[in-house]
């Protein structure tokens, strides 16, 4: 410990003596574990115990507290180190900062070790998150504001919103979606869940496929689809070929022309995917670097109940769901971004007559449901009725909406090339890259070569 910091210490203590008014203030400057010497923290907690108790915070008392610990005469000589509180708050900062820097040496030297028996992508994004809570830890200014100082920048933000034309979120390529959700708003957790086989992820790639051609950049991670297998998918949806065709090669020679041309188009888009399986906090850190290469705009995650976060395997499942729900809430806020969350549902929904699922279905955790902003469910009547009158037709179902309004919108769902299509009273329109327009109406598709 240097001179220079041992003396910002013995000044910081000896202001105390000198005013008990600044106490209160003080305290929230600098926490006791930022002492570099043993008996400056024992000292310091003293004052805090004192200041708590609605004691004076002199000699007599400190030295009570303190019950020989410290010898009464370093506690007077304290006092004598410091003329006057003016700069209590430099000497606090100084404290701070070297606080700071021994805890930065202590994780990378735990890192150092830590990577003789792991490899780096483990270490890594733990290292990443202890800094992480390190600098918030170590953060001295106040976070919160008054509605006065808030205000202008309301007003600010509203007149900035008159200019825009449009929405005010990322469009999710679905006009009555939009309409309903004001599109994907920044810093905003939408949660989209549904039974298996109803569409999640057919849905989930197609928005961000449509996000990416605004020129957002969009990532999409899969935690249980190999990036191969999600391309496969983008190509039969954008170029309306059967999905099993395309998988196992038979495809027409008309067909195997429109990937062709769907390739490039789809190549031109700034859409990136991570199919690698990771717990929680390396995803959060593959988000963040997405941020910082490319500017992330957008992030589809499929899907909840799969991401991992390393506790044990006994540990609470509802807990571990609320720790997985909050991160990428947070994730949001902090990259400013919307973030679309796959979840899976409870089994329960099977159980009831109407099988069109609602908020209590969210499976683990009411968490999920606590800190998602939006919340859709997909319903698909003919995967339960044979003899549905909507073939074809998919339910989404805005069920929360926390700054907009809540219902239902139907899209198209053409099974065959795993797309959700914008569907209205005059049926559906799909744009084939070869000059194919597909009309589809709800009771079955035609498709004619545009001439």
């Amino acid at each position: 410990m240097s001179n220079e910091i041992m003396g910002a210490e013995q000044s910081f203590l000896g202001c105390f003596f000198l005013d008990n008014d600044i106490a209160e203030e003080a305290f929230g400057w600098v926490d006791a574990s930022d002492f570099s010497s043993e008996a400056h923290r024992q000292i310091y907690q003293v004052f805090k115990t004192l200041n708590e108790a609605g004691q004076p915070i002199d000699y007599i008392t400190a030295s009570r507290e303190l019950q020989g610990k410290v010898a009464i005469d370093y506690i007077i000589q304290l006092a004598d180190t410091v003329p006057s509180v003016a700069n209590i708050k430099q000497y606090a900062q100084m404290i701070r900062k070297e606080s700071q820097k021994r805890k930065i040496i202590a994780l990378t030297t735990k890192a150092h070790r830590d990577l003789i028996e792991k490899d780096a992508e483990e270490v890594l994004p733990q290292l990443e998150k202890s800094l992480q809570e390190l600098a918030v830890a170590t953060e001295t200014e106040k976070n919160y504001k008054s509605i006065a100082e808030t205000l202008p920048n309301v007003w600010g933000n509203i007149q900035e919103r008159k200019k825009i034309k449009g929405l005010p979120g990322h469009s999710t390529g679905y006009q009555h979606l939009d309409n309903m959700t004001d599109g994907l708003q920044k810093g905003e957790l939408v949660i989209l869940a549904a039974r298996p086989s109803m569409g999640k992820t057919a849905l989930a790639l197609k928005i961000a496929l449509n996000v990416a051609k605004k020129g957002v950049p969009t990532g999409v991670f899969s935690l249980e689809m190999t990036t191969e297998q999600l391309v496969q998918r983008l190509l039969a949806c954008e170029c309306l070929v059967d999905l099993k065709d395309l998988k196992h090669g038979k495809m027409t020679q008309q067909d195997e022309e429109a990937v062709k041309i769907g390739m490039g188009e789809i190549a031109k888009y700034p859409l990136y995917t991570d199919d690698d399986f990771g717990d929680l906090d390396k995803l959060i850190a593959r988000a963040k670097k997405m941020k910082r290469d490319f500017n992330l705009g957008f992030l589809a995650v499929d899907y909840l109940q799969i991401v991992s976060t390393g506790s044990a395997k006994n540990d609470n499942r509802n807990l571990e769901i609320t720790k997985i729900s909050w991160a990428f809430k947070k994730i949001a806020k902090e990259l400013n971004i919307p973030v679309l969350l796959l979840s899976q549902l409870s089994r329960t929904v099977e159980q009831q007559q109407n099988k069109r699922p609602n908020l209590s279905h969210l499976r683990d955790s009411g968490a999920i449901e606590q800190d998602a902003d939006q919340v859709w469910f997909i319903y698909r009547d003919e995967y339960y009725n044979q003899e549905s009158e909507k073939k074809g037709i998919a339910e989404i179902i805005v069920a929360k909406n926390r700054n907009g309004s809540i219902g239902t919108v139907e899209l198209g769902f053409l099974k065959e090339y795993v797309l959700f299509a914008t569907r209205d009273d005059d049926g559906m329109e799909k744009k084939h890259p070869l000059g194919t327009e597909l009309i589809y109406t709800g009771q079955g598709k035609q498709q004619q070569i545009i001439s």
